[in-house]
């Protein structure tokens, strides 16, 4: 259909030098081949919106979460002329994956449940229907916090805790 096709619905078809018979439903058709061209043009990607707990928040590069802030749901588009919504998406998360994982463009929302605590990259990328993907990413970068009881000072205070209960049931022992 992007080369002039009117349906997709072909029921035989010829080849002869460079010229491509068909018969369609809705008529006889030709193709010139040399004319069937490659949409060489790069498309465009971006971040349009970004949910966190399921509540809408500002775009930004860069996110400081809590640790109770772990359910994160990213909106991606992608924009290609001549595509006609046959776009790809390939996206990861780095920090929690490193392998690319495709979505068509019908699952425009990437959305990521209980999350650790850490540093994590998100990147995603766009291709179009012939192949082209996206010259740049786009990305951005997320660091969950962890939970106070896994923090070190938590650690440190109940090792003290302990060592002081430990050391007056010793002493009232005496």
């Amino acid at each position: 259909r992007n080369n002039g096709l009117v349906t997709t619905d072909v029921l035989d078809m010829h080849i002869e030098n460079q010229h491509i018979y068909l018969a369609t439903s809705k008529g006889f058709q030709w193709l010139y081949i040399p004319s069937l061209t490659k949409n060489t043009t790069q498309p465009y990607i971006y971040i349009n919106h970004v949910k966190i707990n399921d509540k809408d928040t500002n775009l930004l590069t860069n996110y400081n979460l809590n640790s109770n802030q772990n359910n994160i749901t990213i909106s991606i588009v992608g924009i290609a002329p001549r595509a006609r919504n046959n776009i790809q998406y390939k996206y990861r998360m780095l920090g929690l994956d490193t392998n690319w994982l495709s979505v068509n463009s019908s699952q425009n929302e990437i959305r990521f449940n209980a999350l650790a605590p850490g540093n994590y990259t998100f990147e995603v990328k766009s291709i179009n229907e012939d192949l082209v993907a996206s010259a740049q990413s786009a990305s951005m970068i997320i660091f969950i916090d962890a939970p106070y009881w896994q923090k070190w000072w938590f650690y440190v205070l109940s090792a003290l805790v302990l060592i002081g209960a430990v050391s007056l049931l010793f002493m009232l022992r005496i």
